[in-house]
Protein backbone atom coordinates (compact mmCIF):
# COMPACT_ATOMS: atom_id res chain seq x y z
CA UNK A 1 0.00 0.00 0.00
CA UNK A 2 2.75 2.66 1.03
CA UNK A 3 4.49 1.20 -2.25
CA UNK A 4 1.66 2.29 -4.21
CA UNK A 5 1.12 5.57 -2.40
CA UNK A 6 4.80 6.42 -3.20
CA UNK A 7 4.45 5.95 -6.91
CA UNK A 8 1.09 7.74 -7.62
CA UNK A 9 2.91 10.85 -5.55
CA UNK A 10 5.99 10.16 -7.86
CA UNK A 11 3.54 10.23 -11.00
CA UNK A 12 1.38 13.07 -9.93
CA UNK A 13 5.05 15.24 -9.89
CA UNK A 14 6.21 13.94 -13.05
CA UNK A 15 2.72 15.03 -14.54
CA UNK A 16 3.20 18.49 -12.79
CA UNK A 17 6.27 18.94 -14.34
CA UNK A 18 5.36 17.89 -17.60
CA UNK A 19 2.71 20.07 -17.74
CA UNK A 20 4.54 22.96 -16.44
CA UNK A 21 6.87 22.57 -19.10
CA UNK A 22 4.39 22.38 -22.00
CA UNK A 23 2.90 25.29 -20.58
CA UNK A 24 5.47 27.13 -21.60
CA UNK A 25 6.14 26.84 -25.33
CA UNK A 26 2.30 27.40 -25.67
CA UNK A 27 2.57 31.09 -24.13
CA UNK A 28 5.33 31.70 -26.33
CA UNK A 29 3.50 30.50 -29.24
CA UNK A 30 1.16 33.10 -28.52
CA UNK A 31 3.36 35.84 -26.78
CA UNK A 32 3.62 39.33 -28.48
CA UNK A 33 1.76 42.03 -29.69
CA UNK A 34 -1.67 42.04 -31.52
CA UNK A 35 -3.43 44.87 -33.47
CA UNK A 36 -7.30 43.57 -34.74
CA UNK A 37 -10.83 45.62 -33.66
CA UNK A 38 -13.82 44.78 -32.13
CA UNK A 39 -17.59 45.39 -33.10
CA UNK A 40 -20.96 45.03 -31.66
CA UNK A 41 -24.87 46.42 -32.19
CA UNK A 42 -23.60 49.60 -30.06
CA UNK A 43 -20.09 50.50 -29.96
CA UNK A 44 -17.05 49.09 -32.71
CA UNK A 45 -13.50 50.47 -32.77
CA UNK A 46 -9.85 49.12 -32.42
CA UNK A 47 -8.01 46.76 -30.22
CA UNK A 48 -4.47 46.69 -29.28
CA UNK A 49 -2.66 44.36 -26.97
CA UNK A 50 0.14 42.34 -25.53
CA UNK A 51 0.68 39.35 -24.74
CA UNK A 52 3.29 38.07 -22.25
CA UNK A 53 5.57 35.42 -22.40
CA UNK A 54 6.08 34.83 -18.60
CA UNK A 55 3.50 35.20 -16.89
CA UNK A 56 0.55 34.97 -19.81
CA UNK A 57 -0.94 38.40 -18.76
CA UNK A 58 -2.55 40.16 -21.60
CA UNK A 59 -2.61 43.86 -21.03
CA UNK A 60 -3.58 46.68 -23.54
CA UNK A 61 -6.20 49.30 -25.26
CA UNK A 62 -9.13 49.67 -27.09
CA UNK A 63 -10.52 52.66 -28.71
CA UNK A 64 -14.32 53.31 -29.43
CA UNK A 65 -15.20 54.52 -33.01
CA UNK A 66 -18.47 55.84 -31.73
CA UNK A 67 -17.31 57.95 -28.21
CA UNK A 68 -13.54 58.11 -29.03
CA UNK A 69 -13.49 56.76 -25.45
CA UNK A 70 -9.81 54.92 -24.61
CA UNK A 71 -10.18 52.18 -22.29
CA UNK A 72 -7.96 49.65 -20.39
CA UNK A 73 -8.85 45.80 -21.49
CA UNK A 74 -6.41 43.12 -19.78
CA UNK A 75 -6.88 39.45 -18.45
CA UNK A 76 -4.54 36.38 -18.05
CA UNK A 77 -4.11 33.72 -20.56
CA UNK A 78 -4.16 29.88 -19.39
CA UNK A 79 -1.74 27.34 -21.09
CA UNK A 80 -4.05 26.39 -23.00
CA UNK A 81 -4.40 30.30 -25.11
CA UNK A 82 -7.90 30.77 -22.97
CA UNK A 83 -8.99 33.71 -21.33
CA UNK A 84 -8.98 32.82 -17.73
CA UNK A 85 -12.51 33.99 -16.46
CA UNK A 86 -13.03 37.45 -14.01
CA UNK A 87 -10.63 39.00 -16.89
CA UNK A 88 -12.66 42.16 -16.21
CA UNK A 89 -10.52 45.58 -16.09
CA UNK A 90 -11.43 48.74 -14.00
CA UNK A 91 -12.84 50.19 -17.35
CA UNK A 92 -15.63 47.23 -17.04
CA UNK A 93 -14.18 45.80 -19.94
CA UNK A 94 -14.30 42.03 -20.15
CA UNK A 95 -13.12 39.77 -23.14
CA UNK A 96 -13.47 36.06 -23.33
CA UNK A 97 -12.02 33.84 -26.32
CA UNK A 98 -8.55 32.47 -27.20
CA UNK A 99 -5.28 32.76 -28.66
CA UNK A 100 -3.78 30.56 -31.17
CA UNK A 101 -0.36 31.37 -32.87
CA UNK A 102 -0.36 34.49 -34.35
CA UNK A 103 -4.23 35.53 -33.93
CA UNK A 104 -6.80 35.71 -31.04
CA UNK A 105 -10.83 35.98 -31.21
CA UNK A 106 -13.95 36.21 -29.17
CA UNK A 107 -16.29 38.10 -27.25
CA UNK A 108 -16.19 40.94 -25.19
CA UNK A 109 -18.35 42.83 -22.75
CA UNK A 110 -17.87 46.21 -21.46
CA UNK A 111 -20.81 47.66 -18.00
CA UNK A 112 -21.23 51.11 -19.18
CA UNK A 113 -22.74 54.12 -16.86
CA UNK A 114 -25.65 56.27 -18.46
CA UNK A 115 -26.51 60.24 -17.13
CA UNK A 116 -30.00 58.73 -15.59
CA UNK A 117 -27.71 56.46 -12.91
CA UNK A 118 -27.92 53.69 -14.84
CA UNK A 119 -26.40 50.88 -16.19
CA UNK A 120 -26.20 49.39 -19.66
CA UNK A 121 -23.89 46.28 -20.94
CA UNK A 122 -22.60 46.43 -24.88
CA UNK A 123 -21.66 43.19 -25.65
CA UNK A 124 -19.75 42.14 -29.78
CA UNK A 125 -17.07 40.34 -30.44
CA UNK A 126 -13.35 41.07 -31.40
CA UNK A 127 -10.30 39.55 -33.46
CA UNK A 128 -6.79 40.83 -33.22
CA UNK A 129 -3.61 39.76 -35.68
CA UNK A 130 -0.04 39.31 -34.04
CA UNK A 131 2.19 42.37 -35.37
CA UNK A 132 5.48 41.42 -33.15
CA UNK A 133 6.96 38.30 -31.60
CA UNK A 134 7.76 38.31 -27.73
CA UNK A 135 11.27 39.38 -27.33
CA UNK A 136 11.97 37.16 -24.35
CA UNK A 137 10.84 34.27 -26.87
CA UNK A 138 13.23 34.02 -29.59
Amino acid sequence: MKTAMLAAAGMAAIFQAATAAQAAPVVCAIAGDYQGQYDGPNDRGFLRVSVASGDGALTGKAQSAVTGEVFAVGGVLNADGTLAAGSATASGAQLTGRFVPNVGSGNWSKLVPYSDGTQRTLTGSWGVERIADDDDCQ
